[in-house]
């Protein structure tokens, strides 16, 4: 994908008639390159596969996308809602192909391993062995930084200017540091959950907690084995797993226990519970009082 084309190469993949860019680093060292993405309509078809190659796109949408469909390898990886500020890594080693199911607005950052190897080794002599992430999960630092590049990547900067390259390579730093696979394995090793590790499992924790969750679920989500990510995930947040889940449930039952709209059955299958039994005893023990009287006194 790397060339003077780039853009128009990108574009042409995803339907658009153009592809605003620009590239951090040396035109002979291309260190990333960004593109805006955008169309006030769905696309006709799939984009066509991404040539192979040890690269990542980083994908900031600028805008909430309802429904969303990813490929890898030919096969269906995810469907679903990204919304705005989300963030997703592929690696275009496995050939996405995407379908974005309405109107979207969206940056891309493009990384070569290779550029991520010489970015690590030049300020701490790690490797980036490769970039794991989560699909569809916040991230603010990105979300800011990648804002700041969209006057140049418009038209209204110049994006050879001392900023926006100082931009880019802060962007650079943030995906290897809180992507990159080695820098979140160092970061367990200290003891704790690397940042997006510790977002992705809160946040597939909330998405599913009226299921019955396994910690080999949540640790998969992770990258981690689950022992390794329970100890880390005590590390960064103080408790089990089980515990901040639990935690979870029962301020979402409060929420509808004030509604007044569900039986303490109901509340109990829809958090998770199981059963008003077990429900009644969780509660009970964490708060003090059983949700009928909690009920009562906060009504």
């Amino acid at each position: 994908m790397r060339g003077r084309n780039y853009g128009a190469n990108v574009a042409r993949h995803v339907h658009l008639s153009e592809a605003p860019s620009l590239t951090v680093g040396p035109p002979t060292n291309m260190q990333m390159a960004v593109t805006r993405l955008r169309s006030e309509t769905a696309l006709p078809a799939p984009t066509t596969p991404f040539p192979s190659e040890p690269a990542y796109f980083v994908s900031l949408q600028l805008r909430d996308i309802p429904d969303h469909k990813l490929w890898l390898d030919g096969k269906h990886a995810y469907q679903g809602p990204y919304g705005e500020n989300t963030v997703s890594v592929v690696d275009l080693r496995q050939k996405p192909v995407c379908l974005p199911g309405s109107a979207f607005d969206y940056l891309v950052f493009y990384l070569t391993q290779s550029s991520l190897d010489d970015m690590s080794r030049e300020h701490d002599g790690h490797s980036v062995s490769e970039l794991h992430g989560p699909r569809g999960v916040e991230d603010s630092t990105l979300a800011t930084l990648g804002r700041l590049l969209i006057p140049a990547l418009d038209g209204r900067a110049d994006p050879k200017s001392l900023f926006v390259q100082h931009v880019g390579l802060a962007i650079r730093a943030h995906l290897a540091s809180a992507y990159g696979g080695v820098e979140a394995r160092r970061l367990v090793t200290k003891g704790g959950l690397a940042p997006w590790q510790e977002r992705r499992a809160k946040d597939y924790m909330q998405q599913h907690s009226a299921a019955s969750l396994s910690i080999s679920d949540i640790a998969r989500e992770c990258g981690l084995s689950p022992s390794h990510f329970t100890r880390a995930f005590r590390q960064s947040t103080g408790m089990q797993p089980h515990r901040w889940l639990t935690l979870h449930r029962i301020e979402t039952a409060k929420a509808r226990l004030l509604e007044g709209e569900l039986s303490l059955a109901e509340i109990s299958l829809a958090c998770g519970f199981g059963d008003q039994n077990n429900f009644t005893r969780v509660f009970s023990g964490m708060v003090g009082v059983s949700p009928g009287q909690w009920q009562r006194i906060n009504r």
